[in-house]
């Protein structure tokens, strides 16, 4: 292993552990600083409807870029990879859909 790999690899962690320390402080933030946590159950069904309008559109970004690449992929095996990404990322979306219920 070089020197340079070890330095790649290092800020990749440190950049991993920053990111993930820095989520993990909004959140703390948001559960501690706002005092919203008694109303917490009657907060998401006032805002389903809302949230359900943004699910669409970001599906529907998902879909467009990933019909798009597919359209630019000239080889069949890249059609062949970005068909299996695509059925994985389908998969995990309905997945987490249908946990909602």
């Amino acid at each position: 292993m070089t020197m340079a790999t070890f330095k790649a690899g290092l800020i990749g962690v440190l950049l991993g552990s920053g990111a993930y320390v820095a989520l993990m402080s909004i959140a703390w933030l948001a559960v501690h600083s706002l005092n919203v946590w008694p109303e917490w159950p009657t907060i998401p069904r006032a805002l389903s409807g809302y949230l359900a309008c943004w699910r669409v559109l970001i599906y529907s970004l998902i879909s467009a870029g990933w019909w798009r690449a597919f359209r630019a992929q000239r080889s069949m095996e890249g059609r062949r990879r970005l068909q299996c990404l695509a059925l994985i990322g389908f998969s995990a979306i309905a997945l987490v859909e249908l946990t909602r219920l």
